[in-house]
């Protein structure tokens, strides 16, 4: 079964007391297979830059770069999530 409007947001935080806590491992290599399985072979439509702080670049200039890209591979390199794009 195809979605055709599929809308993904990772999210490393829980909330636990009004505190933030960081996933841990296991989680983030679960959570990558499931992406990889899910969204390798599709393209990027729309992206939102939520800490623009996290790239070198400017928001603009990564909405250029990733909007239209096709997502080749998805992994994870210890707690952070790698998206490689074609």
């Amino acid at each position: 079964m195809k979605q055709n409007n599929m809308s993904y947001r990772v999210l490393l935080f829980e909330m636990k007391r009004g505190e933030k806590k960081m996933a841990e491992l296991p989680e983030i290599v679960k959570l990558a297979v499931q992406m990889r399985d899910t969204l390798c072979g599709k393209s990027i439509k729309t992206i939102a830059l939520l800490q623009e702080k996290c790239t070198s670049i400017s928001s603009d200039e990564f909405q250029k770069r990733t909007v239209g890209a096709r997502i080749k591979d998805i992994r994870n390199k210890g707690k952070w999530i790698v998206i490689a794009l074609q």
